[in-house]
């Protein structure tokens, strides 16, 4: 046996029984090294087996290890698929006290087996059930007698499973296998009409005994009884009843008069069943209990909600999240009265894992730090019998193989289960975090995850680094959207281009590095869907050319972005596959016309160099990256000037004006400058019956708030030229004044105070956005 975990109270019945009736029964314990050969320690199990007249065999986690046993009378324990094999030629499949007594005193006489009622047994190539009572295992009738001696128990190997810890048991099954399953995932799967939908469906576990609390406790209390009878050297009783933490208060009471000292007791139970049950565990650690508690398994499984739908847990990530909080807050709270200790229940691989519910469950294990609840977490998968609905879907889906490519990929062998069922992976980047993680199974947990996070990182497509960076092409629980944004967004992914159209404001030298320009993406579509973005447009020079352009279609599909669309020359759309292999929903093609593209769009050239002017600098003023500042990373109304770009640039597009700060301080909305001349302006101020802003001493100065300069200003030579309307920096004292330079000694600002009010230098003063309006001199 590998361990004596499950079910040891009725196997200590049943060894018990023989030891009185003259047998020399013992159970027997071999746990297999990960570090020694295989070959080498099947070779001492043979030889320790040697003296033995019949084994029971109780797990047998591959063939070489049955094959190892041939020449030995061995019957199987509890599972019948080594006889339909070959590989055995009987087994129990009705486990009981009377089978196993039935089954030595037949081997003792010599007589067949196949009159012992509850075995199957092979005869030649014909595989036959003997005659059986359909009678479930009831433990209150197999164990109501008190038959126990935990005295007769060796092992044979240099470590033994759980030394230090016993396992008493009252009700078998679970009390959720009976729950209907309405999730949909199973319907149209093929299936034998035994195989059953309802409870958890990576679980063999029948439904719940249900005998009364009174019958439970008094179970429990007989057994433990004999525990410390037998085995006094046991620190950790292990209860095996999954609903028993709703007698909890009961039990503590039934227990006080044993001698339990500072032992302890762990349990087993649903995740949820502690949030239900909650005040009657907190009595229970507030002192009901006599002894410390603890869990040794809790079915957690995983913290993909999509994964706990295929597994029909019942429970979703947020309220497993509850729990370990809640756990977390016992340890607190009750220091010396309970602890958390390293549990079962955890699936973290299946055949229809996907990088996505990796990445929930790795941040999730970071976040909370899992590894205190769940040892080798990492190492987890699936394991497939026929008896599972799981097993049925994946044969459907074309994902069961004859072999493992590798033994070690095999979690039975791994950890000492019955052989299961080979299977592969649907996604392929999967199957690669996978055999990463397998092959740096002998680390410790820390080291483990660093492996498991980098392995993912990198078929995820993107390097994450050391330490600290977000941008993976993979859905994490908070990419959510948490406001109705725009319709559609535009995001540029780079400035590289197959082709060198003359016209184009878009292609360029790209100066950012590939990771750089994938990391940048990323982080556009994960802003955009947060935003509610309903429609992405993927553009740039050309982003058919970008590497990660697949996977960034991917994940802006998974995080909801309900329409993509691509903006191509379509030269090289080919070699993605088209429309379909990339995922996206439509394509826009480019298309130019030379004759319109390069004309000019103004018949005065003096107006043709402006307009040139404005869109080699988009800002209107030359300081592109100050403009970039204020409209925000990525901004499509800000292009980038490109290299070589001369007359026909004209097509581009024509900036638009922005407000002063100030005005938008103060809530004066800026009038949009008038297309006409200096005279007509000016007429039309002089019909308003508004003073003229001429030249000369009695000029009257510009408000601070005003939004548009004096003429004055405009005409200055030493100002630089722009498009009009364009905003400007003032220009140092010292260059306002026309020709005078300030004295030796004296600043230039200190030489403008001088000058008289409304000189040929006067200008009016502008608003500062972080001091305020500026008041006029007095």
């Amino acid at each position: 046996m590998a361990d004596h975990f499950f079910v040891e109270a009725v196997e200590v019945a049943a060894i018990t029984d023989l030891r009185r009736a003259g047998h020399d029964a013992e159970a027997v314990d071999y746990l297999f090294e990960e570090r020694r050969p295989e070959a080498e320690q099947l070779r001492e199990l043979r030889a320790g087996l040697e003296g033995y007249d019949l084994v029971f065999l109780e797990r047998a986690w591959s063939d070489e290890l049955v094959r190892a046993l041939f020449g030995l009378r061995v019957v199987g324990w509890a599972r019948d698929d080594l006889v339909h094999r070959g590989l055995l030629e009987a087994a129990v499949v009705e486990p009981s006290r009377a089978v196993a007594r039935s089954v030595v005193e037949a081997v003792a006489a010599h007589r067949s087996l196949d009159q012992v009622p509850g075995l199957v047994v092979r005869s030649g190539e014909t595989v036959a059930r003997t005659r059986t009572s359909n009678r479930r295992l009831a433990l209150l009738d197999e164990l109501g007698d008190a038959a126990f001696d935990h005295r007769a128990r060796r092992t044979l190997s240099k470590n033994v499973a759980n030394p230090e810890r016993a396992v008493v048991v009252a009700n078998l099954g679970c009390a959720y296998r009976n729950v209907p399953n309405r999730s949909g995932v199973f319907d149209g799967v093929p299936m034998p009409p035994e195989v059953s939908t309802a409870g958890c469906t990576f679980c063999e576990v029948e439904a719940y005994e249900r005998m009364t609390e009174e019958e439970a406790i008094g179970l429990l209390v007989r057994q433990i009884e004999a525990v410390l009878r037998d085995r006094p050297g046991v620190r950790q009783i292990a209860i095996k009843d999954d609903y028993a933490v709703r007698f909890l208060g009961k039990l503590g009471d039934a227990l006080r008069g044993l001698p339990l000292g500072d032992r302890e007791v762990l349990l087993s139970a649903r995740a949820d069943y502690l949030l239900q049950l909650r005040p009657e565990i907190e009595e229970a650690l507030a002192g009901r209990f006599p002894t410390p508690l603890g869990f040794y398994l809790i079915g957690f499984e995983n913290f993909s909600d999509a994964e706990l739908v295929r597994f029909h847990k019942g429970s979703s990530a947020a309220q497993l999240e509850r729990v370990v909080h809640l756990m977390q807050d016992w340890t607190e709270r009750f220091p010396k009265r309970f602890r958390v200790t390293p549990t079962g229940g955890f699936i973290l691989f299946t055949p229809w894992t996907t990088l996505a519910d990796l990445r929930i469950n790795a941040d999730a294990m970071r976040r909370l730090g899992f590894e205190r609840f769940r040892g080798k977490a990492l190492l987890s998968q699936l394991r497939l019998q026929p008896t599972l609905p799981l097993y049925w879907l994946a044969k459907r889906d074309g994902l069961l193989l004859e072999a493992f490519a590798r033994p070690e990929d095999s979690d039975a062998r791994r950890r000492g289960y019955d052989a299961d069922q080979p299977w592969r992976f649907v996604d392929a980047k999967v199957a690669e975090v996978h055999r990463a993680v397998l092959d740096a199974a002998g680390l410790d947990d820390a080291a483990l995850f660093e492996v498991f996070e980098e392995a993912l990182d990198a078929a995820a497509g993107v390097a994450r680094g050391k330490r600290g960076k977000t941008t993976r092409l993979l859905v994490a629980p908070n990419d959510r959207p948490t406001s109705k944004g725009p319709s559609t967004q535009q995001i540029t992914l780079g400035r590289g281009c197959n082709q060198a159209c003359t016209f184009c404001l878009a292609r360029g030298e790209e100066r950012t590095p590939p990771r750089a320009r994938a990391a940048r993406a990323i982080a556009a579509v994960r802003a955009a869907a947060q935003a509610g973005v309903e429609t992405v447009v993927l553009t740039g020079a050309e982003p058919t050319l970008e590497w990660y352009l697949r996977d960034l279609v991917r994940l802006a599909r998974d995080l909801g972005v309900r329409e993509i669309v691509l903006e191509t020359n379509a030269t090289a759309f080919d070699a993605h596959g088209g429309v379909a292999a990339l995922g996206i929903d439509r394509a826009r093609g480019a298309q130019h016309a030379r004759r319109h593209t390069l004309r000019r769009p103004h018949a005065r050239p003096g107006r043709a160099r402006a307009h040139a002017r404005r869109a080699r600098r988009p800002d209107g003023r030359g300081g592109r990256d100050r403009a970039r500042r204020r409209a925000g990373p990525g901004d499509p109304r800000i292009p980038r000037r490109p290299r070589g770009a001369g007359a026909c640039a004209l097509a581009g597009p024509r900036p638009r004006r922005r407000a002063l700060r100030a005005d938008r301080t103060a809530g004066v909305r800026p009038a949009r400058p008038r297309r006409r001349g200096a005279r007509a302006r000016g007429r039309d101020r002089r019909q308003r019956g508004e003073r003229s802003a001429g030249r000369g001493r009695g000029r009257r100065r510009a408000a601070a708030v005003s939004v548009r300069r004096p003429r004055a200003r405009a005409r200055d030579p030493a100002h630089r030229a722009g498009p009009r309307g364009a905003r400007h920096r003032p220009a140092p004292a010292h260059r306002r004044l026309r020709g005078v330079r300030p004295p030796l000694g004296v600043s230039g600002a200190a030489h403008a105070a001088r000058e008289p009010r409304g000189g040929a230098g006067a200008s009016a003063h502008r608003a500062r956005p972080d001091r305020g309006p500026r008041a006029p001199e007095p």
